[in-house]
């Protein structure tokens, strides 16, 4: 059944397409839709071995049939022309555990073991010569194949791997590696991730990764707590927000993610924390909500916040909210943080003040006799400081103001 020259052109691969059915071509042999190989050196049948044709190779099995569409050894594959396959991806069976995975074989017919290869610029990872596909941990490190199983790297919202949990946002290095366990600094932002690698977002304890976005934090204490923007990135400089327990929302001031409070990042001013930011002062509380509006602290010290910006304003300024109708008000131009903008007491610019507030005659008087930190005055209605000669109010009762050398003054009445 051996014939060498009809078909010495032809290869087994031509052979086969064409399905053939007759005597084969040099030294192969067909019989009953098998295939064998004789080696022309002794014209013996090539059994258990491997056979080169035309830069081709085949394997013969114990009988010297040809082998096609099976493992050899569990390293090499030959396709359904029985040809070993080389550089390509082969989808197989596995003959233990039955299942269906992907190998890679190499430019010497080998299927790549065991570790990481890169093929066509794509890192892949092996197990007993099988792909790996989806969540991969190694070496103490995690990694994210996906369904092709080439790594990847850089943000990736993913399914997590105990999917009761929902989708979380993960970042792999440069390397593939999965950052998890604190805080990570990619492209100019500081970002967090808990132990399983889920980047947390909104107010955050980084003692144990619970986090108001995700409804487990474990404590609303702000001054454990950091913040973290719906993006990710770690909160700084101004940012309105609601408090961690959710019940109040205003505006924050944060540096590396953490809020000023009263304990946190200022001057403490009674039960309120001051600090200067670029230039300005500004108030916050315990919760470390800004401060706006007018302050008075329990040991009468008054301050005044502008409720539009949270800005501390000094000098002389007219109150008008819920409980002041155009009411005007000194406050201190100079002093440390904590004693500056403090109501002033005392004569500016003609008119006087005590704790701040403008001292006047009563609506109608057109002057009174007043007195304010244990000194007496002659005031009008709009608060201007009478320094000499007599004056008369509304009642008809004259006084008669003489300026002593001490600055105060000596008030008599007349009539």
């Amino acid at each position: 059944m051996r014939n060498k020259k009809w078909f010495a052109s032809m290869t087994l691969a031509a052979v086969l397409a064409a399905g053939m059915t007759t005597t084969a071509f040099a030294d192969w042999s067909k019989n009953n839709d098998r295939w064998y190989y004789y080696n022309d050196a002794n014209g013996q049948m090539v059994k258990n071995d491997w056979v080169q044709d035309e830069g081709k190779w085949y394997y013969m099995d114990a009988n010297g049939v040809l082998l096609m569409n099976q493992m050899i050894d569990d390293i090499y594959y030959v396709n359904e022309n029985g040809v070993m396959v080389k550089e390509a991806w082969v989808l197989l069976r596995d003959r233990w555990s039955n299942e269906y995975g992907w190998r890679y074989f190499g430019s010497n017919g080998k299927a790549y073991t065991d570790g990481w290869k890169e093929i066509s610029g794509s890192k892949y990872h092996f197990t007993d010569s099988v792909m790996d596909t989806g969540w991969f941990h190694t070496d103490n490190s995690t990694y994210y194949l996906g369904s092709s199983g080439a790594m990847k790297t850089g943000w990736r919202k993913l399914q997590a791997e105990d999917e009761d949990w929902g989708e979380f946002w993960y970042y792999f290095n440069a390397n593939g590696r999965m950052e998890a366990g604190g805080e990570k600094k990619i492209d100019g932002e500081t970002y967090l991730f808990d132990g399983d690698g889920k980047m947390l977002t909104g107010w955050v304890n980084p003692s144990d990764y619970t986090s108001s976005d995700q409804d487990n934090l474990s404590t609303y204490n702000v001054n454990s707590l950091r913040f973290y923007g719906s993006g990710g990135a770690r909160a700084e400089d101004w940012k309105q927000k609601s408090t961690p327990n959710g019940e109040d929302e205003g505006w924050f001031y944060f540096k590396a993610g953490r809020a000023y409070t009263t304990n946190n990042g200022t001057t403490k001013v009674g039960k309120y924390g001051m600090a200067k930011i670029k230039g300005e002062t500004y108030c916050f509380d315990e919760q470390g909500l800004m401060v706006t509006g007018l302050l008075e602290l329990e040991d009468g010290k008054k301050f005044y916040f502008e409720p539009s910006s949270g800005k501390m304003l000094t000098g002389r300024v007219v109150v008008n909210d819920d409980e002041h109708d155009n009411e005007v008000f000194y406050f201190t131009t100079s002093g440390a943080l904590g004693n500056k903008g403090d109501g002033f007491t005392g004569i500016k610019s003609g008119a006087l003040y005590e704790d701040g507030n403008l001292v006047t005659a009563e609506e109608g008087m057109r002057y009174q006799k007043v007195k304010v930190d244990g000194k007496e005055y002659v005031v009008n209605e709009k608060g201007t400081v009478k320094t000499g000669g007599t004056v008369k109010d509304a009642d008809g009762v004259q006084y008669r103001i003489e300026k002593n050398s001490d600055g105060s003054y000596k008030i008599t009445v007349t009539e």
